[in-house]
């Protein structure tokens, strides 16, 4: 393994804005300090282990969490510095995994898996132990995102149809022992992403009797009506630093995805990227000046590229990242603190 650059760009010649570093994963994880294209591979598995994904760092920074995948149904959660080192193996099922977050102290990887049969989320501890459900989730409970507070976690559960609901954070001051729906279509619902106050949720789905989905907005707490902010089936998104924006994926109605940005008042919406190429999984920078994301570049190999945040000065940074063939266009970037 080789240890991630400790190099921090303040600006570089091309005029893009530092943002911190970023990670990516395809068969291997791989890391960027600042915005210079000094990528690094940051996991090297043993035989046998084909590719990682679910790349997340911890609120300090200072470790990484991963999924890393025998083959298709067959994975366990690791953890590694961000130093680099020998990755650490926190759970030892081999079972399919959906997603995972940090809990807010760090101490803690909550995650899905099919480790008692029906996905379920459960929270092994980073120093390590045993796995314990998060029974106040239930079954059936998929792609786990915790509110930078600590307060509240909310997940995709499958029944019939996808909906998003909420559940007090597992393990963090005072818990509620109750789980509450948030959406309640015959539609699908799923992505669920907090804003950086924790106040409001954004989806992507349905509507009742929506008809077109897009990206939805609602209350963490559940008071009030959902705002549909698009129509135009996006999805992967992601708030900006400062809760204003959102950055998000949707079809350019000419067989191709690409990036968009949207103010969170609805108003605004703007395609950053162009032309026939795949251009998915965006995430901001840390200050907000700066969109990473992944291209299939025009269907001739997956890369990491950056750009500011209105579009302009579009940058390759990370060559070469391939993506699992079934979840590329879920899969995320994970930027550090």
């Amino acid at each position: 393994m080789e240890p991630l650059s400790a190099r921090h760009a303040s600006q570089d010649s091309s005029g893009v804005k530092p943002g911190g570093r970023i990670v990516s994963s395809s068969s291997r994880v791989w890391s960027c300090s600042g915005l210079n294209p000094d990528s690094r591979r940051l996991t090297s598995p043993s035989p046998g282990w084909r590719y990682e994904s679910s790349p997340a760092f911890s609120p300090d920074g200072q470790s990484l969490a991963f999924a890393r995948w025998q083959s298709v149904g067959l994975a366990d959660v690791y953890v590694v510095s961000a130093a680099g080192g020998t990755p650490k193996r926190l759970t030892t099922d081999e079972r399919e995994i959906f997603g995972l977050r940090w809990t807010a102290d760090g101490r803690e990887i909550v995650f899905s898996s099919t480790r008692s049969g029906e996905p379920a989320l459960w929270r092994v501890p980073v120093s390590g132990g045993a796995p314990r459900r998060v029974l106040e989730a239930g079954e059936h409970a998929w792609f786990p995102s915790i509110s930078r507070q600590g307060r509240r976690l909310v997940f995709t559960r499958q029944l019939s149809d996808l909906n998003i609901w909420r559940v007090e954070a597992p393990g963090i001051g005072s818990i509620s022992k109750r789980s509450a729906r948030l959406t309640a279509s015959t539609k699908t619902e799923m992505a669920p992403e907090f804003s950086p106050d924790g106040k409001r949720i954004v989806w992507s789905g349905c509507l009742p009797n929506a008809g077109t989905c897009g990206l939805t907005l609602t209350p963490t707490d559940g008071s009030g009506a959902a705002q549909v902010l698009t129509r135009d089936n996006g999805g992967n998104a992601h708030w900006s630093p400062d809760g204003k924006r959102i950055v998000y994926q949707a079809s350019d109605g000419a067989g191709h995805l690409q990036v968009f940005v949207i103010n969170a008042d609805g108003t605004g919406r703007k395609q950053l990227t162009e032309g026939k190429n795949n251009d998915v999984q965006p995430a901001w920078s840390r200050d907000g000046g700066s969109i990473f994301w992944r291209s299939d570049q025009n269907g001739t190999a997956w890369a990491i590229y950056v750009m500011y945040a209105d579009g302009s000065n579009k940058r390759l940074l990370i060559p070469d990242t391939p993506v699992d063939p079934n979840l590329w266009a879920w899969q995320t970037i994970s930027v550090a603190p």
